[in-house]
């Protein structure tokens, strides 16, 4: 079977997303970091590309955003986000966490 190349995308920058506005707390990130953060993972993320992920993820009740009228975009994690990120709650469709590493 094939790899779908944009769905492996689609899922790893969400949490790489995640892991980027964990690591921004209590603040959160904005969306010009979120890019860069991700353009140096995923390379030539566009705009409309990281507001789709974000968009997901608010969905997802994962992260929080709020929305200038300049097109600004400033995100923060939800508690099912830390929980999400920290290895707390489960496993959830669409976003590709790795297997956490176990220690002896």
């Amino acid at each position: 079977m094939p790899i779908d190349m944009n769905k492996s995308r689609r899922e790893g920058m969400r949490w790489y997303i995640l892991l980027a506005l964990h690591r921004g707390e209590p603040v959160g990130c904005g969306d010009t970091m979120l890019r860069d953060i991700m353009d140096d993972i995923y390379d030539s993320v566009t705009p409309n590309e990281l507001q789709q992920q974000l968009n997901y993820l608010e969905r997802s009740e994962l992260v929080t955003i709020k929305r200038s009228p300049l097109n600004k975009w400033h995100g923060k994690l939800t508690a099912a986000g830390i929980d999400f990120v920290e290895y707390v709650s489960d496993d959830r469709a669409g976003i590709k966490r790795p297997t956490p590493a176990t220690s002896w």
